[in-house]
């Protein structure tokens, strides 16, 4: 072989390897597996033992608690096989001094119930298609109503946690360790069912299906409030990242923030030597930019050290674990770090199909029990998510059909069809509604946009995200609560005031619209100087005229459309919208008025020049000159 033939053999033989080497660190990035790494740091070199994944392997990282509930432990090995885990870690802090006590030290949530509060200084968010996301817990306030939001309120101090002193209030779920709950000196509000069922002293039992609040000695004067047959509810104040994670646990202190070193005690509220300063075994977990998820142990490093550790590795969000005796690694069966204790808590990594997010109107949406899931690339959720976006339910009595109605609007849906019947018309699905655990599963996009929702996929994130006008009755009357405060200290009549007013009042009309039963909606609507009946169709001036034109339209209600339409000139912000809307109604068949319509569109135009509805006018009108020129010709 000649040296040129030898020099182009041995190029493309590092081509080849490169490219080989390329795909085998892609696969890599997204595969399960366990790893080590060795760094030098001045203190001596440090092993990092480590498991990394994706979420995109059908895997799902979650807590867990030891077998005997909140408040017992019982081995990382026992804890990851009881749950058929892959991988495992040790969790958040707890108190293993103490083997009356034994709880943990964190928030840990699970499938969106709080089974225990009490400390944490960083809270790690697991998404429902398990991606991870943090925040700083600054607070997690527990906040209680007893006969609804107009009756008196409580507060807690802890989810599931032993009373250690007597001015603590602390909520007790079935998940704790016992159902037989003992404090002598306190008052035990018993409630089952979201009903008080008892009012105890010193000792109760936990009921299956609610929960005991205990008030401790110093706070039993709190507990006269509640009465035997008052509903009782509570919930948790707590930070954003709650508002889009299925699980959660608190922990800390916070290592990594967008790949930098983001370490702060004081922020973190940790003060204990052996984590500000000490060199200690230590347990992480983070994440890279692209989502993979790394989580493992380190011997003998400080905070600082880890923390630097971590950064080397690429990962860009990191936080603390619990550590020293504590700290273990599970992966494949075995323990690739053996803790030198019985554990609390862990974090366990089961595999599970992947789950899609769905928000709309920007929140998050939980399903209970109920999850969705990717058939054949369409997204298929339970039917009750259309509630969200103000529609009401209404199902045959074999269980099988159900019309889903808002407004003008009307869809038809059956368990095991591919045929939706949308305000009155036929259409096809790419695949049919089906019935899982109880619950009805249809296409999201289909039946979303039958109601004039836009749905938008992001791959990465596994969202879908749904935009509605139109939300819940109670969406719409709590947005015109908070325009009203605003029209305070404006004159009434002026045009800030009126520009205010037709919002507000739009809110509350929709509000009525959806349904007509809320009156706190109709009370101030009154105090506006309208009253609605629930039989008038009109629609007064407001921003809710251009809401129910376009259902009208949806619906092919043409002349409950144009009355609307036409009411919606005359507010402002919506003009060119109306125009828009007239310019597409005089196009039906029902309705037909070629002159009209292109009057309407020529007006969209001068109003909103660079509006999408102008550019779609111009292309109405461009088809109108065509169509013209085609018959006169």
């Amino acid at each position: 072989m000649d040296r040129g033939r030898k020099k182009l053999f041995r190029y493309g033989t590092v081509l080849m390897f490169t490219i080989f080497a390329a795909m085998i660190w892609r696969q890599d990035a997204y595969a399960l597996e366990q790893k080590k790494a060795e760094f030098a740091l001045k203190s001596g070199k440090k092993q990092v033992i480590y498991v990394q994944f994706h979420p995109s392997e059908n895997l799902m990282i979650r807590p867990a608690f030891a077998e005997g509930g909140i408040g017992s432990t019982s081995s990382l090995s026992d804890m990851a096989k009881r749950h058929q885990a892959v991988a495992a870690i040790n969790g958040t802090f707890f108190n293993a001094y103490d083997p009356n006590d034994l709880h943990p030290m964190g928030a840990i949530m699970i499938d969106r119930e709080y089974a225990h509060i009490r400390g944490g200084a960083v809270v790690m968010g697991i998404t429902a298609s398990g991606e991870l996301e943090f925040s700083f817990n600054h607070y997690l306030r527990i906040e209680g109503t007893i006969n609804g939001s107009s009756g008196s309120k409580w507060y807690a101090s802890f989810i599931n946690h032993m009373l250690t002193a007597p001015n603590e209030i602390v909520i007790f779920t079935p998940e704790y360790r016992e159902r037989r709950l003992s404090y002598p000196g306190t008052v035990m509000i018993v409630v089952a069912g979201g009903v008080v069922q008892e009012v105890r002293r010193d000792a109760a039992d936990i009921p299956n299906d609610g929960f005991v609040i205990v008030y401790g000695a110093d706070k039993t004067k709190e507990a006269e409030k509640f009465h035997v047959g008052d509903t009782v509810a509570y919930r948790v104040d707590a930070p954003p990242v709650t508002d889009v994670a299925q699980h959660l646990i608190s922990v800390g202190p916070k290592l990594l923030t967008d790949g930098k070193i983001d370490i702060d005690f004081e922020r973190d509220g940790i003060r204990d030597p052996k984590m500000t300063s000490a060199s200690a075994q230590r347990s992480f977990i983070g994440k890279k930019a692209d989502g993979t998820i790394v989580m493992g142990t380190v011997g003998h490093v400080t905070i600082a050290e880890l923390a630097d550790l971590l950064q080397r590795m690429g990962l860009t969000d990191a936080m603390n674990l619990d550590g020293g005796a504590s700290s273990g690694l599970f992966y494949n069966g075995k323990l690739l770090t053996q803790p030198g204790r019985q554990l609390s808590n862990s974090l366990v990594v089961v595999r599970q199909a992947r789950t899609p997010r769905v928000q709309v109107n920007g929140e998050e949406q939980f399903f209970g029990n109920g999850r969705p899931y990717l058939e054949q690339k369409t997204t298929m959720v339970p039917v009750e998510l259309l509630e969200t976006i103000g529609a009401t339910l209404s199902w045959s009595t074999d269980g099988k059909e159900v019309v889903v109605q808002r407004l003008y609007e009307r869809v038809v849906l059956r368990e095991g069809s591919k045929t939706v019947i949308v305000n009155g018309q036929e259409k096809s699905m790419p695949v049919p509604s089906a019935k899982k655990g109880g619950r009805l599963y249809v296409p999201l996009r289909i039946v979303s946009e039958a109601f004039g929702a836009d749905v938008r996929w992001d791959a990465q994130s596994y969202l879908a995200s749904v935009s509605s006008e139109i939300g819940t009755a109670e969406r719409h009357y709590g947005a015109a609560m908070e325009l009203r405060s605003g029209l305070y200290g404006l004159h009434r009549g002026s045009p800030e005031w009126q520009e205010r007013a037709y919002e507000f009042a739009g809110h509350l009309i929709l509000a009525l619209r959806l349904d007509p039963g809320h009156e706190a909606a109709r009370t101030q609507l009154s105090w506006l100087g309208f009253e609605l009946d629930n039989d008038d169709t009109r629609c007064p001036l407001s921003t809710a005229c251009l809401v129910l034109g376009w259902s009208a339209y949806r619906a092919g209600q043409m002349n409950e459309a144009i009355q609307a339409f036409e009411v919606a000139l005359q507010v402002p912000s919506d003009e060119a919208q109306a125009h828009y809307g007239l310019g597409l109604v005089y196009r039906q068949p029902d309705t037909y008025d070629l002159a009209a319509s292109e009057a309407h569109l020529r007006k969209v135009i001068e109003l909103a020049p660079e509006s999408e509805e102008a550019e779609r006018a111009r292309a109405l009108l461009s088809t109108s000159a065509n169509h013209s020129r085609f018959f006169t010709s």
